[in-house]
């Protein structure tokens, strides 16, 4: 046994088949971009989006005057993130939550200050 694996599963390993995929992305080409009207349909998607930053949800507030101000850490933000990912973000916004494709935006650069462990930029 090399690595935790004994020879059989090795061979077992080794016999798994790939399934053949009927569509598949690496190998389909998007034509799309060619269409005549996509920078419109692109200007009409992103033109009508409405979106509030959610900067008072992961700040705490005057409930907690020690903390007022400073960012939600640890399980406080990740509950609130995980009640924000249920009820779903569209890339226009979601009626629940308000939260579009620019609230995944602002998280993956960092202009909002969510952060679950200190280190955390």
């Amino acid at each position: 046994e090399e690595g935790g694996v004994s020879d059989e599963q090795w061979r077992a390993m080794q016999e798994v088949t790939v399934p053949k995929l009927k569509y598949e992305f690496s190998r389909m080409t998007d034509y799309s971009y060619k269409a005549a009207n996509v920078l419109q349909t692109i200007a009409e998607k992103f033109g009508t989006m409405s979106y509030s930053r959610p900067t008072k949800q992961v700040m705490y507030g005057s409930d907690d005057p020690q903390m007022e101000g400073q960012p939600k850490r640890g399980s406080p933000i990740i509950a609130l993130l995980n009640e924000w990912i249920d009820t779903g973000l569209r890339l226009k916004g979601n009626r629940a939550n308000g939260l579009s494709f620019l609230f995944l935006y602002e998280l993956y650069v960092g202009s909002l200050p969510v952060q679950i462990f200190t280190s955390d930029r």
